[in-house]
């Protein structure tokens, strides 16, 4: 999933939307960021930065505590429609394998995986094709 926890904070909040958002803890007791918006990686924050190293980086930067249950929620969604699919994997609540590689065009299928996440869910999602599931993360990322 991209960017899991911002675009699932957009859900209930779009008016956020278009600036600096992250999802993290507060800068004053250790917290992290879980994840940035693309306008705030634009501005070098990070996954897994220090929340008080991203709003030194970037003042303006938004900072928003994550709605656990809504996160659960979607993630469910998300890993019911992956599991229509072929056996799934689940490594975390954005995180997922599908074995498609016994379906006649895995291509095909991974755009209309992808296109049905986002009808459903109104969530982003990527995808990456491999006969490993190390390089099918990687190329997630193109």
């Amino acid at each position: 999933m991209d960017a899991f926890f911002v675009n699932v904070h957009l859900l209930e909040n779009p008016e956020d939307e278009g600036v600096p958002l992250a999802v993290g803890g507060k800068p004053g007791q250790r917290g992290v960021i879980a994840s940035a918006s693309y306008e705030a990686r634009e501005l070098g924050i990070r996954s897994a930065m220090a929340s008080s190293r991203a709003l030194q980086r970037c003042p303006e930067l938004k900072l928003v505590s994550s709605n656990r249950p809504m996160i659960r929620s979607c993630s469910a969604q998300v890993m019911k429609i992956l599991s229509r699919y072929g056996t799934l994997e689940r490594m975390s609540v954005d995180e997922a394998f599908v074995d498609i590689s016994s379906q006649k065009n895995p291509p095909a299928l991974a755009k209309t995986i992808l296109e049905r996440i986002k009808d459903e869910t109104k969530l982003p999602a990527s995808g990456g094709l491999s006969t490993s599931k190390l390089v099918s993360k990687i190329a997630s990322d193109f």
